[in-house]
Protein backbone atom coordinates (compact mmCIF):
# COMPACT_ATOMS: atom_id res chain seq x y z
CA UNK A 1 0.00 0.00 0.00
CA UNK A 2 2.95 2.24 -0.09
CA UNK A 3 6.12 3.48 1.87
CA UNK A 4 5.80 4.83 5.31
CA UNK A 5 6.10 8.73 4.94
CA UNK A 6 6.39 11.76 7.37
CA UNK A 7 6.39 15.49 6.47
CA UNK A 8 7.51 18.04 8.54
CA UNK A 9 8.47 21.17 8.49
CA UNK A 10 10.30 24.40 11.23
CA UNK A 11 9.95 28.18 11.26
CA UNK A 12 12.47 29.46 14.09
CA UNK A 13 13.34 32.95 14.98
CA UNK A 14 16.10 34.59 17.30
CA UNK A 15 16.31 38.07 18.88
CA UNK A 16 18.97 40.18 20.16
CA UNK A 17 17.80 42.14 23.46
CA UNK A 18 21.49 42.92 24.31
CA UNK A 19 24.67 42.10 22.81
CA UNK A 20 24.67 39.12 25.75
CA UNK A 21 21.04 38.17 25.78
CA UNK A 22 18.81 36.48 23.31
CA UNK A 23 15.69 35.19 23.19
CA UNK A 24 14.30 32.44 20.30
CA UNK A 25 11.16 30.66 19.45
CA UNK A 26 10.72 27.62 17.21
CA UNK A 27 7.17 26.53 15.72
CA UNK A 28 7.46 22.54 14.09
CA UNK A 29 4.68 20.59 12.75
CA UNK A 30 4.98 16.86 11.35
CA UNK A 31 2.44 14.38 9.48
CA UNK A 32 2.32 11.04 9.19
CA UNK A 33 0.84 9.09 6.03
CA UNK A 34 -1.40 6.37 6.06
CA UNK A 35 -1.37 2.39 6.65
CA UNK A 36 -3.58 -0.30 6.52
CA UNK A 37 -4.91 -1.66 9.58
CA UNK A 38 -4.93 -5.39 7.89
CA UNK A 39 -8.83 -4.74 8.05
CA UNK A 40 -8.88 -2.78 5.39
CA UNK A 41 -8.84 0.43 6.67
CA UNK A 42 -6.62 2.79 6.51
CA UNK A 43 -5.27 4.64 10.08
CA UNK A 44 -2.01 7.08 10.47
CA UNK A 45 0.97 5.01 11.87
CA UNK A 46 2.06 7.98 14.31
CA UNK A 47 -0.09 10.63 15.66
CA UNK A 48 0.51 14.01 13.82
CA UNK A 49 2.55 16.57 15.99
CA UNK A 50 2.92 20.04 16.66
CA UNK A 51 5.50 21.58 18.52
CA UNK A 52 6.18 25.10 19.83
CA UNK A 53 9.52 26.09 21.98
CA UNK A 54 11.05 28.81 23.22
CA UNK A 55 14.09 29.83 24.88
CA UNK A 56 16.83 32.45 25.98
CA UNK A 57 20.54 32.92 26.10
CA UNK A 58 23.14 34.27 27.89
CA UNK A 59 26.77 35.04 27.25
CA UNK A 60 28.55 34.56 30.21
CA UNK A 61 32.06 34.91 27.76
CA UNK A 62 32.86 35.22 24.34
CA UNK A 63 33.11 31.24 24.36
CA UNK A 64 30.59 30.35 27.37
CA UNK A 65 26.64 30.25 26.54
CA UNK A 66 24.30 29.29 28.88
CA UNK A 67 20.66 28.46 27.38
CA UNK A 68 17.16 27.50 28.62
CA UNK A 69 14.53 26.32 26.97
CA UNK A 70 10.90 25.43 27.00
CA UNK A 71 9.14 22.85 24.55
CA UNK A 72 5.08 22.44 24.27
CA UNK A 73 3.56 19.66 22.44
CA UNK A 74 0.31 19.11 21.05
CA UNK A 75 -0.79 15.17 19.79
CA UNK A 76 -4.59 15.34 19.68
CA UNK A 77 -4.65 17.87 22.22
CA UNK A 78 -1.85 19.15 24.77
CA UNK A 79 -0.72 16.63 27.59
CA UNK A 80 2.04 18.41 29.85
CA UNK A 81 3.45 15.17 30.53
CA UNK A 82 4.64 15.23 26.76
CA UNK A 83 6.86 18.97 27.49
CA UNK A 84 10.00 19.16 27.80
CA UNK A 85 12.12 21.49 30.06
CA UNK A 86 16.13 21.88 29.01
CA UNK A 87 19.32 23.94 29.99
CA UNK A 88 22.46 23.78 28.74
CA UNK A 89 26.44 25.38 29.16
CA UNK A 90 28.36 25.57 25.99
CA UNK A 91 32.36 26.17 26.06
CA UNK A 92 33.80 26.44 22.75
CA UNK A 93 37.45 26.65 22.24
Amino acid sequence: RGDLRALGYYVEGKYTLTPRLHVSGRWAQMFFSQIDDGLGNDTPWDRDVNRAQVGVGYLFAPNLLGKAEYEFNWQKGHDPDDDLASVSLSLSF
